[in-house]
């Protein structure tokens, strides 16, 4: 069969990169071919065409080392009304929601809790807390207490930005705690802030992979093993770019755990989310606009996704938020092939770009 389908070209000949390059220019009839490049910023410049020779070199392999292209279904939750929030949260699981994010603004009592988490099986889900480093002492037991058989557990703080004194010693307080309550926990590095649109995607990669470093050097070079960590990322518009820039980071946190001597570095979980700036008022545009930014996340290689809403607060909206992530997985089979840029001649070349900038931009942060 595959003599049969190579003998269907035999009669046209191969061209190389500079017959293509003067046939363009010749098309072009006096236009400057520059007028077609990708100037993302300064130094970071796309050909309007790539061709096998230009990723020849190139090996991302380390990006097909899992089996399918699987993730999670996320959805925000933020506990504010008790009964509303575990009415929603229900509601939610029941129509495919298997990762929520539950955000604790406040302190809440356990009898709150035995509430919010009323018929909802731990053991079924993967769920995210997050909460105030100042609510960790008190919450951290009670959710324990009521949380049962956690099938996964991840948990959000920003420790580096508190104003404790010693924050390497509250860092290793709370570790220990969720080591005796939740054995197999992550704890979440939020990087979405560091996301300014596409002309910054270098310095937002840096700026992670940094903020990575800093949690690292709070753990043993045995706890870093034991993959503890995972990256939340906020992504825009660009299409290609943030394919290639989740594809990168992947890239770059194997690189960071080689320079940390571990011995089996790991692809780094990374849950996504949408660019807060990302949507504007035309309701129907930002539903078209939310199922291509969940195309780059499942191409790109999101192991978590949450996809907002296109209108705000209304249930329909929410419906329409997972069901973009049902489509991708249950009718275009997203989920099923490893990595599926790889091979792609102008992504595996921007993925290498993103990264080779980053990493030196990186360098001289840590230098500096």
């Amino acid at each position: 069969m595959q003599k049969e389908s190579s003998a269907l070209f035999k009669e046209f000949a191969e061209l190389s990169k500079a017959e293509w390059l003067d046939k363009i220019n010749k098309d072009l009839k006096g236009k400057p071919y520059t007028d077609l490049q990708w100037h993302i910023k300064e130094g970071l410049v796309l050909e309007p065409f790539y061709m096998a020779e230009d990723i020849a070199e190139l090996n991302h392999s380390v990006l097909q080392t899992v089996s399918g292209n699987d993730w999670l279904i996320g959805e925000t939750f933020v506990t504010e009304d008790i009964k509303k929030t575990n009415t929603q949260l229900l509601n939610a699981l029941m129509n495919g929601v298997n990762a929520p994010k539950i955000i604790f603004k406040k302190y809440i009592d356990k009898t709150a809790l035995q509430q919010l988490f009323k018929d909802i099986q731990f053991e079924y889900i993967h769920t995210t807390f997050a909460l105030e480093t100042s609510l960790a002492d008190t919450l951290l037991p009670l959710l324990a207490s009521v949380v049962d058989k956690p099938n996964a557990a991840a948990f959000s703080f920003d420790f580096l930005t508190e104003t404790r004194e010693n924050t390497a010693q509250h860092f290793q307080q709370i570790q220990k705690t969720l080591k005796q309550y939740f054995p197999s926990f992550k704890l979440n590095i939020s990087a979405t802030s560091f996301h300014r649109g596409h002309s910054f995607v270098t310095e937002e990669l840096a700026e992670t992979i940094a903020k990575g470093c800093d949690f690292l050097d709070h753990l043993s070079k045995e706890e870093a093993q034991q993959n503890c960590l995972q990256f939340s990322v906020a992504i825009g518009k660009s299409y290609f770019v943030e394919i290639a820039k989740i594809r990168a980071l992947k890239l770059l946190w194997i690189e960071v755990q080689k320079s940390y001597g571990l011995r089996v570095p790991i692809l780094p979980f990374i849950d996504v989310y949408f660019d807060k700036n990302a949507y504007d008022e035309a309701i129907h545009t930002n539903k078209i606009r939310a199922t291509t930014m969940a195309m780059a996340a499942a191409i790109g290689g999101a192991n978590r996704l949450t996809v907002r809403p296109s209108d705000g607060e209304f249930e329909f909206s929410h419906r329409i938020a997972r069901n973009i992530q049902h489509l991708l997985k249950m009718e275009s089979y997203f989920d099923k092939v490893s990595d599926p840029a790889a091979g792609s001649y102008y992504i595996e070349t921007l993925t290498h770009k993103l990264a080779k900038s980053a990493w030196e931009k990186f360098q001289q942060m840590v230098t500096s």
